[in-house]
């Protein structure tokens, strides 16, 4: 079962926890991470339940404009992380097609994506492996692995 425990600042350098569900649940520790390890047996105890099936949900207690601003700084991360995946898509296509559909050779395509002719070989090897995931067979007469043709390299 997943119980939400708090940890607030107390006196000293000392976080000290609680498990809001079951609040005679209390532990303290200097390191912030030590909650998975502390917490589930103060939780276990006061709530009767298994030790194992206690799961953690940290929620820091900070100042307003702190918590402000770590909420933010995670929607960018994840705003970032969003793009960067977009970015590797939109990448692979490109020097795909750049290579497949405009017949350029792989020099070329690195020049137009500004990246290496080794970079373009990985991106184009990754479409591939998108298209055809693994375990499918090769198309007939298709060359594998160390057998296939090289792109050209500057």
């Amino acid at each position: 079962m997943r119980y939400t425990v708090t940890a607030e600042r107390g006196a000293g350098p000392v976080w000290v926890f609680q498990c809001r569900e079951h609040p005679g649940a209390i532990s303290e520790s200097r390191r912030l991470g030590d909650v998975f390890r502390l917490m589930p047996e103060a939780i276990a105890y006061v709530a009767d339940v298994d030790e194992e099936a206690v799961e953690i949900e940290l929620v820091p207690v900070l100042p307003k404009s702190i918590s402000d601003l770590v909420q933010r700084a995670r929607a960018a991360v994840e705003m970032l992380s969003r793009h960067q995946l977009e970015a590797g898509q939109l990448s692979r296509k490109a020097a795909s097609q750049l290579v497949h559909s405009c017949g350029l050779t792989g020099a070329d395509a690195a020049a137009i994506l500004r990246v290496s002719p080794q970079r373009v070989s990985q991106l184009i090897a990754d479409a591939r492996r998108v298209q055809d995931p693994p375990g499918l067979p090769a198309k007939p007469g298709e060359k594998v692995g160390l057998d296939a043709p090289q792109f050209d390299r500057v």
